[in-house]
């Protein structure tokens, strides 16, 4: 059988911190494509970590393709598009793929002349990380056309299939877990020793849809309780003797730190963008024998009976006061991570890149 060629290019930095992108490019090469990567370099230091994924189906390469906002520069954009796009013409030329995968509306003007099937993966309303002007606008042009132009849409969530299915009616691959299976049940059935002081984690970006004044109130109204946040943080930060910051770490180092938590957050203000949002953090808190509190929104219902939710602050402090006596269904747990992998995951994404390579 002949082996499916993928060109995978990527608006965020393969060493960003890992997520969606890098998992499902990694995941889809382990499922026997030869998967070509380039991704958007970034020179920013922060935020990065080491995501070394040694297979032979994986290359990996860095381009400082334009950044967003110097698009609005009619002749440097269009002289961006000309060199990167004539560069990737000449590599899909010589490499023959089968398909390319593009994650962001913004890169569409790098494959709009080639002459191959294009899946867009379509997993952030990428105009909501904007507020309203000329940059806002441009993206949602440029996602109407590359949804126009895909061959097949992908979507991490129902909330955005139903925004978006109008312009091109796609499918839904939603978020999973990168994980060891024997990783994740020796863990879920190790009994959490509990301590006087709760340790509450998050990790992921953290970004201006963090609620802050949500974890203040708390901290304020608790005084055994303390706030621990792994990841890189793009807005301005609160300081707090019981908020403890420690930037974006190597996958595996986080999950070891996080070993000490007694409970896991999602603080978010529920704006259009996190509305379709379908949290990763979340399939890897499941991990953990302990609680997991976040905000309520349609797309996290599907977590029901594992994900304890809040609507308002009072509700949030209720959770807190009852944190030793919410129960935690390891087995239910556990049967959820075996089915939401991100193996599972490649093996949608193959079978639609199949139905057009």
């Amino acid at each position: 059988m002949k082996k499916i060629k993928i060109l995978y290019i990527l608006h965020t930095d393969w060493y960003w911190i890992k997520q969606r992108t890098q998992f499902l490019a990694e995941s889809i090469a382990d499922q026997g494509c030869d998967v070509d990567v380039i991704y958007k370099f970034s020179p920013k230091k922060n935020g990065k970590t080491k995501n070394f994924h040694h297979s032979e189906s994986l290359t990996i390469t860095g381009l400082p393709f334009l950044p967003f906002k110097a698009k609005l520069i009619p002749g440097l954009r269009l002289i961006d598009e000309f060199i990167w796009g004539a560069f990737i013409s000449l590599k899909s030329y010589f490499s023959r793929y089968d398909c390319i995968v593009v994650t962001h509306p913004l890169l569409g003007g790098y494959v709009k002349h080639l002459n191959r099937p294009i899946v867009y993966d379509l997993h952030d309303d990428n105009a909501e990380f904007y507020p309203e002007g000329r940059l806002k606008n441009l993206i949602i042009n440029e996602n109407r056309k590359l949804l126009e132009k895909a061959n097949q849409a992908i979507f991490s969530s129902n909330f955005l299939l139903k925004k978006f299915n109008a312009i091109k009616d796609g499918c839904v691959i939603r978020n999973a877990h990168g994980l060891q299976s024997d990783s994740y049940s020796k863990r879920l059935s190790t009994l959490k020793i509990k301590s006087n002081i709760k340790k509450i984690y998050y990790f992921g970006t953290i970004s201006e849809w963090f609620d802050f004044e949500l974890i203040k109130q708390a901290l304020d109204l608790f005084e055994r309780i303390e706030f621990h946040l792994i990841g890189p943080s793009d807005c301005n930060t609160p300081q707090h003797p019981r908020i403890f910051y420690y930037g974006a770490m190597e996958h595996s180092e986080m999950i070891r730190q996080s070993m000490s938590a007694d409970a896991f957050i999602m603080p978010f203000s529920i704006t259009p963008l996190i509305e379709g949002v379908d949290p990763v953090k979340i399939y890897e808190y499941l991990s953990f024998p302990v609680p997991i509190l976040a905000p309520a929104y349609n797309e996290i219902f599907h977590f029901e009976g594992m994900v304890n939710y809040y609507s308002n602050a009072g509700e949030f402090n209720d959770l807190l006061r009852s944190l030793e006596t919410i129960e935690v269904d390891t087995s239910k747990r556990i049967s959820f991570l075996n089915k939401n992998s991100w193996k599972s995951r490649a093996e949608q994404l193959h079978k639609a890149i199949n139905n057009h390579a």
